[in-house]
């Protein structure tokens, strides 16, 4: 009779433990990659400021510091807005956007869960 009691308490872990694995979303998941044609929807050069970094510099043995900061930079982004399998995504890729195409060649990732057909995760990339 006593070694019921330990035998209940080891099936209900692992009873638990099971349950708990299926409910929390542990499922594995399938990516699939193909290359597709995407079409461009929009070009545009966006400028982005980028602030510059600030340190301290003690002065001597004074205990004094003085801050000496970085330039605040202007980078240009080349966004290229492209659209395939239903999905719109920006690139930024210079040569992409002087490229002038029309279309131009992106890869589709796909990430879907095995047992329940989920989609998790859709996304386009650039090939290189």
């Amino acid at each position: 009779m006593k070694l019921q009691k330990p035998l209940k308490t080891v099936k209900v872990c692992i009873l638990l433990l099971t349950c708990s694995s299926f409910l929390f979303g542990c499922e594995h998941t399938v990516r699939t990659e193909e290359n597709v044609i995407g079409q461009v929807v929009d070009r545009q050069i966006e400028k982005v400021k980028i602030e510059g970094d600030c340190t301290q510099i003690p002065i001597g043995d004074t205990g004094v510091f003085m801050p000496i900061c970085d330039d605040d930079k202007e980078e240009e982004h080349f966004n290229v807005t492209v659209q395939a399998h239903g999905i719109t995504t920006i690139l930024n890729d210079k040569s992409m956007f002087e490229s002038k195409e029309k279309e131009l060649p992106v890869i589709y990732i796909k990430e879907v869960g095995e047992e329940s057909n989920k989609v998790y995760d859709e996304r386009l990339i650039l090939p290189y």
